[in-house]
Parts: structure tokens; C-alpha cells; sequence
């Protein structure tokens, strides 16, 4: 009975762990693929931006606003093509990290009932 205590203690402090790693590992592998596909687009769609202004889009990648803001003193059509480079950057992003993190889920619950199986 006085172990319970610990136990608990453990088992919070492992899905906290837990919570933390994977928000982490997604949160990277979002920033990588939104990046990876922004460049990708620039490239093919000849959007010709300055190197300084490509590290700042890259930099407001994922700040929608100030990434807006930043651009609204550009021309028209350059600041449509970037923003759509960036609205597909961003699901790209998303999705790639969302991919991880299901599969990540699917093979802890495989493991989890190959865990219980072996039990009873």
C-alpha cells in the first residue's frame, strides 16, 4: 500500500516525459518538412526572392501574420505566390508531423496489445 504513492508518481512522470518528447519530435519534424517544401516551391515557381528575404520568410513560416505584414511591401503577385508557397508549406508540415506522431501511436498500441496477449 505505500508504494502506491510512487507508482503514481511514476506513472505521471512518464507521460509527462512522454507528452513532452513527442510534442518535441513532432513540433521538428513540422518546422523540417514546412521548410523543405517552402524551398522546394521557391525554387520551382522561380519566385526569385533575395536571400535575406528568403531567411525572413523562412523565419515567419510558421507567424501567419507578421509574415503577411512582412510582405505587404511587396509586389502584388510576388506576395500571392509567397503566401501560397507558405499556406502549402504549412499543411505539408502539418500533415507530416501528424503522420509521425499516428504511426508512432499505432505501433505503441500494436505493442501495447502484444504486452497484454503474452500476460494472460
Amino acid at each position: 500500500r505505500s508504494q502506491t504513492g510512487v507508482a503514481s508518481g511514476a506513472i505521471t512522470t512518464i507521460q509527462e516525459t512522454g507528452g513532452s518528447i513527442g510534442i518535441a519530435i513532432a513540433g521538428t519534424i513540422f518546422t523540417m518538412a514546412e521548410m523543405g517544401r517552402f524551398q522546394e516551391l521557391s525554387t520551382k515557381h522561380q519566385l526569385n526572392i533575395p536571400p535575406v528575404m528568403a531567411e525572413k520568410v523562412k523565419a515567419l513560416l510558421s507567424a501567419p501574420e507578421k509574415l503577411h505584414a512582412y510582405l505587404s511591401h511587396q509586389a502584388p503577385l510576388l506576395q500571392d505566390k509567397v503566401i501560397t508557397a507558405f499556406k502549402t508549406s504549412f499543411l505539408h508540415g502539418f500533415h507530416s508531423g501528424m503522420m509521425i506522431a499516428t504511426f508512432v501511436s499505432l505501433v505503441c498500441l500494436i505493442s501495447i496489445i502484444c504486452l497484454l496477449r503474452k500476460k494472460t
